[in-house]
């Protein structure tokens, strides 16, 4: 008996970031809890990660694992979600983040 396979690497349906997109990609894809994590997946996918790239995604996924961790069972917008100039904002701090790494 053989099961349907989501195949993970495909992209999956997220807001554009602009130039960072294919690394929250990879994030939301993989959700690596460590290097090894991060490692096989892109492995498996055929994917070659430079090394701020893989460190940019290892620290993404901790980020977003603190946030679902901090507001589990609130019922708040992703920030993505949020209308006018707050959802500019939050992308120019979340490119400000990037470039520091």
């Amino acid at each position: 008996m053989t099961f349907p396979r989501k195949n993970v690497c495909q992209n999956p349906d997220l807001p554009d970031t602009g130039e960072y997109s294919q690394l929250v990609s990879v994030m939301f894809r993989s959700m690596p809890q460590s290097w090894a994590d991060l490692e096989s997946f892109a492995r498996l996918c055929g994917l070659t990660l430079d090394p701020w790239e893989a460190e940019a995604v290892m620290k993404l996924a901790g980020t977003y694992r603190a946030a679902l961790s901090e507001y589990n069972g609130q019922s708040l917008p992703p920030p993505y979600m949020v209308s006018g100039s707050s959802m500019q904002t939050n992308l120019m701090k979340f490119k400000k983040s990037m470039s520091k790494v």
